[in-house]
C-alpha cells in the first residue's frame, strides 16, 4: 500500500511544481491589468477635456450673444 502511494506522490509533485513555475496565465492577467488602467486613464482624460470643451463653448456663445445684445442695444 505504501509503494502505491509513494508512485503516485512521485508522478504528482512533478505536474505541481510545473503547475507553480508556468507563467503563461500571469502574462495574460499582467496585459489585462494594463489595458484597464490604460482604459481608465483614457476615459478620465476625455470625460476631462470634454468639460473643459463644454466650458469653452459656453464661454463663446456668452460672448457672442454679448456682442449681439451691445449691437442691436438689446
Amino acid at each position: 500500500m505504501l509503494s502505491v502511494l509513494d508512485s503516485g506522490k512521485a508522478t504528482i509533485l512533478p505536474k505541481i511544481v510545473q503547475f507553480f513555475q508556468d507563467e503563461s496565465g500571469a502574462t495574460a492577467v499582467e496585459y489585462a491589468l494594463i489595458l484597464g488602467l490604460m482604459t481608465l486613464a483614457i476615459v478620465g482624460s476625455i470625460k476631462g477635456l470634454g468639460t473643459a470643451v463644454s466650458n469653452m463653448f459656453d464661454t463663446v456663445s456668452t460672448n457672442v450673444m454679448d456682442s449681439i445684445d451691445s449691437v442691436t442695444g438689446g
